[in-house]
């Protein structure tokens, strides 16, 4: 897809390479191809996350855990709860919410105590955090790599301009050579100038929305471990066995 948006990108300004964003893109060596090929890519990535963290907080408008089948969630409804979910119209790996909970009343069902249950869900939430940031590495790494290759396209059009001026003093008595020396220098001028504008206007276009992008996903890992400290750990409710002393009564020592 990231090679499929380059392409066209290019097409559409193939007809206007007259212009200066045409000529941007066009007549300034092979820097700028892979520039806008990271751009590209970075784009198309942050599409699609924006996507799922759109599915991710459509999930958050399921009741995940109806008061209608209990108030409290114990040992003997647990498993009332989880066919609930599981029946909801979302796949739990699509939803940090959903498998979180999901994850949570599987503990509990097995294990039967909600400290339990909170020790895991912390560590779940370590993992979802883990893997949100680990999720824009990639990305990263084109943020960083797209200034680079244009102080490399920079490098290039000084040495150009360089060597062409060289070029021009030894055909100084030639008018016209003189004159085709001199096109040589600005045209590496102009490469060594418009590979860094391109590169910081592109970086900037990326870092923006990603940044908006990750802290999105960060106020919805929040939520998340808001939701399940408010709406699951505390209707949790797990049942002791206690050996009473003689003579003393359950029922009023539960009152």
């Amino acid at each position: 897809l990231a090679l499929a948006v380059f392409v066209a990108v290019y097409a559409v300004l193939y007809p206007f390479q007259g212009t200066y964003v045409g000529a941007l893109l066009w007549k300034r060596g092979l820097v700028q191809f892979a520039e806008v090929f990271l751009a590209s890519w970075s784009g198309v990535i942050l599409f699609f996350k924006t996507r799922l963290l759109t599915k991710q907080k459509e999930s958050m408008l399921f009741d995940m855990l109806p008061s209608d089948i209990s108030r409290d969630i114990t040992a003997q409804n647990v498993g009332q709860f989880l066919q609930h979910i599981r029946g909801l119209p979302v796949k739990p790996g699509e939803s940090f919410l959903v498998n979180r909970v999901l994850r949570g009343l599987e503990h509990f069902g097995i294990l039967g105590s909600s400290g339990e249950v909170a020790g895991r869900l912390a560590s779940q939430s370590e993992i979802d955090a883990n893997a949100v940031d680990s999720s824009y590495s990639l990305i990263k790494v084109f943020v960083w790599a797209i200034p680079i290759l244009g102080f490399i396209g920079t490098v290039q059009g000084i040495g150009q301009a360089v060597g062409a001026f060289s070029a021009t003093m030894s055909a100084a008595n030639d008018m016209s050579a003189l004159k085709d020396s001199f096109g040589l220098v600005t045209s590496g001028l102009a490469t060594a100038f418009d590979t860094t504008l391109l590169a910081l206007v592109l970086s900037m276009l990326i870092m923006f929305p990603m940044s908006s992008t990750q802290k999105s996903e960060q106020d919805l890992l929040n939520w998340v471990d808001e939701y399940c400290n408010e709406n699951l750990l505390k209707r949790l409710k797990e049942h002791i066995a206690v050996d009473l002393p003689p003579g003393v009564e359950s029922k009023a020592l539960q009152a």
